[in-house]
């Protein structure tokens, strides 16, 4: 092989890592992600909660209007 297809051939090799080096500065670590994937999990859980003390507070408010309305109805 000529001189000058082995430089051309280094080039390219040398355009191939600088691009694959990229791609690999701006992909997410497997910390990252399961740093990422506890967070997710903890605000899910929080929703879970936050829904649950609301259908509660819910069933109770809906539990007083109907005894108002009967007051309201006895009257």
């Amino acid at each position: 092989m000529s001189e000058g297809k082995i430089i051309k051939k280094l080039l390219e090799h040398d355009d191939k890592l600088a691009a694959i080096e990229e791609r690999l500065d701006n992909m997410v670590t497997r910390e990252e992600y399961l740093r990422g994937h506890d967070e997710i999990m903890v605000i899910l859980k929080r929703v879970d909660e936050e829904r649950l003390v609301t259908h509660y507070t819910l069933q109770k408010l809906t539990e007083m209007v109907e005894r108002h309305e009967m007051k309201l109805a006895a009257q």
